[in-house]
């Protein structure tokens, strides 16, 4: 127990059991001292060489069946819909065969097809945190808030008080720590909510921002007043010393 050892495979079968609709498959592993012995179990993983490839989080890719979408940025708390061809899933990760170029950001989760306004309201309400889109050789690295290179990714959490929010006045909270988890202090850091205008509707865009003040342990308090219901496109920016740390997307929708 708890012993690796490493093999291949050798042979697989050409028909698959009828009843468990399953394929047997050979596999070869050295044994000299005879540590594997008949009829034990054990776990198999099977490592097949994908080599470099352009990926986005499972859940950031849409596919209704007649079309496959990724929601992209494209301003500051604005995302739009993009067509992409998807390939090969493995391990929480999809590839992107067309539509992405590597550092766009895309929203790491989406749940509905988009082909209205009012749809939109919603299909954002169902995403979460920006997702930076990875080029990478082998296992690709989860990026929480998009950061310039050769900048510490950053971990930016979202709350408010209430929650959902409301119409009105909120108070914001965020908390930043970096990619060893340490709290980042004494940050100048920003939240816009954003809501896109509906011309279909009769309603035109809204904005709204706020400098948040630090309180010590990586946490900036704040205040913001939100004139509508709806769902708000939400950019969180840290910076210091006049330069950008890192910055987050989220969508937050109030009652």
């Amino acid at each position: 127990p708890g012993e690796v050892f490493r093999g291949k495979v050798a042979y697989l079968w050409p028909h698959l059991d009828m009843q468990t609709r399953t394929l047997k498959v050979r596999m070869e592993f050295p044994n000299p001292d005879l540590r594997l012995k008949p009829e034990m179990y054990g776990h198999v993983e099977l490592k097949i060489p994908l080599g470099r490839r352009l990926v986005v989080p499972d859940s950031a890719g849409l596919d209704s069946g007649t079309r496959q979408l990724v929601f992209v940025e494209k301003g500051p708390g604005m995302f739009e819909p993009r067509d992409v061809k998807l390939g090969v899933r493995s391990d929480g990760y999809v590839e992107v065969l067309q539509g992405l170029r590597p550092r766009e950001v895309v929203a790491s989760t989406a749940t509905f097809l988009i082909d209205s306004e009012s749809q939109l309201r919603a299909a954002l309400a169902g995403m979460s945190l920006g997702t930076m889109v990875t080029e990478i050789e082998g296992r690709p690295a989860r990026s929480a808030g998009a950061a310039p290179s050769g900048v510490p990714q950053l971990q930016i959490d979202l709350r408010t008080q209430p929650e959902p929010p409301r119409t009105g006045k909120n108070a914001v909270s965020i908390r930043v720590r970096d990619s060893a988890g340490k709290a980042v202090d004494n940050a100048k850091v920003t939240v816009v909510f954003f809501m896109p205008a509906m011309p279909a509707m009769g309603m035109s865009a809204s904005r709204s921002e706020a400098a948040l003040d630090f309180a010590g342990a990586g946490e900036y308090r704040g205040e913001i007043e939100l004139q509508t219901t709806g769902a708000w496109q939400v950019t969180v920016r840290v910076g210091k010393d006049q330069k950008t740390l890192g910055t987050a997307q989220f969508a937050v929708t109030t009652r």
